[in-house]
């Protein structure tokens, strides 16, 4: 007998608008063990328009009544930040296994708060740093264990994006402020650091600046002037515990920026990976050369794509490969990170940063 599909709701689809329907709508459709049963929307009329769209059953303007759906199994919850923490309690306490898009909250005590209801609840949990689905990135992983560049010795991890000096109407002023949770340290900076971290491991200490560059926007759509708080760029030294030692430099005011890039070298070689936008949702490219030879381009695996229904360049991709694993999870009872927990982590490893610039001196994380 086949086994049932995990019926997922959805907050935060409204046509046209966001993450929603251009990554999580594409990602379910290509997958067969996953059934959009349900999604929410901020406003009766757009939660029907997306439930009309995206031909989904049930259609809510609050989320408090998804997660008590019977048609729901798990709650995908792909809204603004601030609404993070609490629609996954709701959803938690709801019985409802959890994905929560990145970051988890506004700060590390919603995340660990958000992680403690989870493990109370025996529920499955898993945040929306999708990096570490990516098959690229897969592979370079596999090549770091097989001791393709020896032992790391040394890095540098960049991404240069002009976010930040692109026009914000009026509804996305919000943004604008830190304690909104958005910007180059907490959005961008989270997903590369997580998929840094996953790759080489734990930082032992850091030394940082967080700044924001661009301190005033002037909102399109109504000319008024907005005081920019958020950061837009951060850099910093890196000490990790594996001995590596190396720089990050991450920026939201790179007109025509290159996006991302890593390169990793060690006493054997030196292993890379390259995309033009945000490392999460852009198809990167790896490459690599071992000691005394010439740099290549090295191909991907088949046996990493565990989607092929979706081209890897699909900013849908590392979604769906994200879930196929969470279905899997959920059916057998085991954790798939990243977890809750890996989430509080990176919230900790930000908020180390963050304070490192403002004293000026070394942190241990």
């Amino acid at each position: 007998m086949a086994e049932r599909k995990l019926r997922i709701g959805i907050v935060g689809a409204t046509p046209g608008v966001g993450w929603g329907p251009r990554a999580h709508i594409p990602a379910y459709r290509a997958l067969p063990e996953v059934e959009l049963t349900a999604v929410c929307t901020a406003h009766p009329e757009t939660a029907r328009a997306a439930a009309e769209e995206f031909g989904i059953a049930e259609h809510y303007a609050d989320y408090r009544e998804l997660v008590r759906s019977p048609s729901v199994d798990a709650v995908a919850v792909v809204t603004r930040i601030v609404l993070h923490h609490p629609i996954t309690a709701a959803a938690l306490e709801a019985g409802k296994h959890v994905y929560t898009e990145w970051p988890l909250g506004v700060d590390a005590r919603q995340a660990a708060e958000s992680l403690e209801l989870a493990r109370s609840k025996g529920l499955r949990h898993i945040v929306g740093l999708q990096s570490r689905f990516a098959p690229p990135l897969l592979r370079l992983k596999e090549l770091l264990r097989e001791g393709y560049i020896g032992r790391p010795l040394t890095f540098h991890m960049s991404m240069f994006l002009p976010g930040a000096l692109q026009p914000r109407p009026s509804a996305y002023a919000f943004i604008a402020k830190k304690e909104a949770g958005a910007g180059a340290l907490s959005i961008s900076g989270g997903h590369a650091i997580d998929a840094l971290c996953w790759l080489l491991g734990d930082i032992q200490a850091l030394s940082a600046q967080v700044s924001t560059q661009v301190r005033e926007w002037t909102l399109p759509d109504t000319g008024q002037r907005v005081e920019v708080t958020t950061p837009d760029n951060v850099g910093f030294v890196a000490h990790f515990r594996n001995g590596a030692v190396g720089t990050v430099q991450l920026s939201n005011t790179a007109t025509a920026g290159p996006g991302f890039r890593l390169e990793v070298y060690g006493t054997d070689g030196k292993l890379g990976a390259a995309s033009s936008g945000m490392v999460e949702l852009s198809l990167l490219r790896l490459y690599g050369a071992k000691r005394g030879e010439r740099e290549q381009e090295i191909p991907i695996p088949d046996h990493l794509i565990e989607v092929p229904e979706l081209p890897l360049e699909s900013p849908a991709y590392n979604i769906a490969q994200l879930f196929r694993g969470f279905v899997r999870a959920v059916r057998e009872g085991y954790d798939l990170s990243p977890t809750f927990a890996d989430a509080l982590r990176m919230h900790q490893l930000l908020e180390a940063i963050d304070r490192s610039s403002q004293t000026q001196g070394w942190v241990e994380p």
